[in-house]
């Protein structure tokens, strides 16, 4: 109203301009004179038509207005308890209640004719007339507003009652923070750490450890509790959940400063369950983060809510080797058994199949068979980049049995095994369709764990510090009998171990030097595993591009390889492990483009590229990750890269 008003002083004004410019042209040109006097009468008539029907439209609005206050309803909406407000059509406030004036604005009289939207935007007064509530801070205050609107005859009213929720979000956002939380500790490599010291010396360190405990979490006031040598458990608020964050779990670094004799540090792994329905249902939360905080490697935390996403902080040291010989022979024992109790046996690995799930499959599917087992590997010959070990086995007396994929997934029934080789996730295997379809299936994998994880599985052998899958299929064909394996199986399983560790320089530990040490004695040659790698005079020359093309952003080599056709994965692989030796690079990235899609390979000496990958939708290993983007484009693939490293970094 008061716009509407404004606009007509300034039409009264404009009039009185022109009536002063007519009585001065009376006096210099009879012309002029005579258009200012049009001029005059035409505005001055426009005035009297706007002043007429406002004067007509506001006389029914509020005759309307009074008329529903005249009646019995009337009284209801002023001692109304819900603060209320009348909005004419045009947005502008006209009436309100005793309610409006006590609980949301005591100069609600100031308000009259001034338009709604310094309560509401446009977007919340859409919401509101499409039926929708929406949430409105005015004055300290938080209203849940909802509209109706009503016709008086053509005139429009709209009723906007606004309901104070203050206190409820108060009392919702205390609810909220004072929820339960349940977080389980453990002590990643204590074992090594403690296996050669004395008892007493065992107790102190012990001690330290979880001194270091206690004192990140006296903050909480909360109840901690110590499960075992190493295992801890602490039950808090979900208000220091957020300390914790903002802190990044300072504890992780924490504890490494910790002095131990042997010169190790410790490291931990936190796994923490929030909105469960209850204690019990968090404490279920937060074994399932645990586990998947260890079988990621371990020094980092891992948040898992009830919208079954996880959380992770941290997890950027190396994996310590957990794997015993024990739990080998039983995992072999349980693997016997279930091929034993199984008409045949499929092996599959990842796509764009290595030389370490190839390797590790070849190697199976030999021994499989010495047992009288049907055993068939599903491979795609089109996608794989071990071609080079098809062809150095294909003369010996048992070459690669490969048939048609097809027809091996229609083999696959209720009493078939599936092994899944080198990869543990759903989207990353080489036929999905063949995992959809079986009903008993076995995991082997070494890559730090992901959260989409096969889970539907009878067997689940993975270790993120084993440093490849070759390693540990190596280990189980130890205590398969039979007569031990022969050349080529070796071969194949040294093969793999080779790649994944670039020649023995990454993710090495005991067992993987034990291994291949086994696969010297069965006879793998390391000359003719060498070939395995060579390059062509083309794929050299592309790589060396690629290489030269390389940009450097915070001690990362970012290049794109622009060659697509025969081998550009291994070529994008090679060059990602060549500009590791870069001085001052600590990670590279190739970027390429296969069957349309853009993909990158990450490498790195010591930081972890899993988590960049991650935020990309792939995954991997520490130094060796990968992922594929939904984008075509080079140019926004590595601003996406770019803008992953940053938030890693942060």
């Amino acid at each position: 109203m008061k716009k509407l008003w404004n606009l007509n002083i300034i039409y009264v004004l404009c009039l009185i301009v022109i009536a002063l410019n007519t009585v001065g042209m009376a006096f210099y040109n009879t012309l002029w004179f005579i258009i200012s006097a049009v001029v005059f009468c035409a505005l001055l008539g426009i005035i009297i038509h706007r002043v007429k029907n406002e004067h007509n439209h506001y006389s029914k609005l509020f005759k309307s207005i009074n008329q529903e206050l005249s009646n019995a309803s009337s009284n209801v909406m002023e001692n109304f308890t819900i603060p209320l407000i009348v909005v004419s059509h045009n947005g502008e406030m006209v009436w309100y209640n005793k309610a409006f004036c006590n609980n949301v604005d005591s100069d609600a009289e100031e308000l009259i004719g001034r338009n709604v939207d310094m309560f509401l935007t446009e977007q919340q007064q859409l919401f509101l007339k499409n039926g929708k509530k929406v949430e409105v801070n005015y004055k300290d205050k938080i209203f849940r507003v909802f509209e109706s609107i009503s016709f008086s005859g053509d005139i429009e009213q709209r009723v906007i009652c606004f309901v104070d929720i203050t206190m409820l979000q108060k009392y919702a956002i205390e609810y909220s923070l004072s929820r339960p939380v349940v977080a389980l500790l453990a002590v990643d490599n204590f074992d090594e750490i403690s296996k050669d010291l004395k008892d007493s010396e065992r107790y102190s360190l012990n001690g330290k450890i979880q001194t270091v405990f206690e004192n990140w979490f006296s903050v909480t006031g909360g109840i901690e509790k110590k499960l075992s040598g190493d295992r801890f458990m602490f039950v808090f608020e979900s208000r220091y959940l957020n300390h914790f964050k903002n802190d990044k779990f300072s504890v992780l670094e924490e504890v490494k400063k910790i002095e131990t004799p042997n010169h190790i540090k410790p490291t931990i792994s936190i796994g923490i369950g929030v909105n469960g329905e209850g204690y019990n249902i968090n404490e279920e939360y937060a074994r399932q983060a645990l586990d998947m905080a260890l079988g990621r490697g371990g020094d980092q935390v891992a948040i898992k809510s009830d919208s079954n996403e996880f959380l992770f902080y941290g997890g950027n040291s190396n994996s310590y080797e957990k794997r015993s010989r024990v739990r080998t022979r039983i995992m072999a024992s349980a693997l016997l058994e279930l091929i034993a109790s199984s008409e045949s046996v499929v092996l599959m690995g990842h796509k764009y199949s290595d030389l370490d799930c190839v390797g590790a499959a070849y190697a199976l599917q030999r021994n499989i068979r010495k047992m009288g087992k049907d055993a068939y590997t599903l491979i795609d010959t089109e996608t794989t980049v071990a071609g080079p070990f098809f062809n150095h086995v294909r003369n010996e007396e048992k070459p690669f049995d490969l048939q048609d994929p097809q027809k091996i997934i229609s083999l696959i029934n209720k009493d078939t095994l599936l092994i899944v080789l080198d990869t543990h996730r759903p989207s990353f295997v080489d036929f999905p369709k063949a995992l959809e379809k079986a009903r008993k299936t076995v995991v082997i994998d070494h890559h730090r764990k992901a959260v989409d994880y096969i889970s539907d599985t009878v067997l689940f052998y993975h270790d993120a510090s084993a440093s490849s899958t070759c390693e540990m299929v190596c280990e189980l064909l130890e205590y398969f009998g039979k007569g031990g394996m022969e050349r080529t199986e070796a071969e194949g399983l040294l093969a793999g171990i080779m790649l994944d560790t670039r020649n023995f320089v990454f993710n090495t530990g005991i067992h993987t030097f034990e291994a291949s040490a086994v696969l010297r004695k069965y006879g793998a040659d390391p000359v003719e595993i060498k070939k395995l790698f060579a390059d062509s005079i083309e794929s050299y020359k592309i790589k060396s591009g690629i290489i030269s093309s390389a940009e450097i952003y915070k001690a990362s080599a970012i290049a794109i390889n622009t060659y697509e056709g025969t081998g550009t994965k291994i070529i994008t692989s090679q060059a990602a492990d060549s500009l590791l030796e870069i001085k001052d690079v600590a990670s590279s990235y190739v970027i390429c483009k296969i069957e349309g899609k853009v993909n990158i390979s990450a490498r790195s000496l010591n930081k972890n590229v899993q988590i960049v990958m991650e935020k990309l939708g792939g995954g991997g290993g520490k130094t060796m990750a990968a992922c594929q983007l939904d984008t075509d484009s080079f140019e926004k693939a590595k601003e996406m890269l770019i803008k992953a490293i940053d938030e890693t970094e942060e």
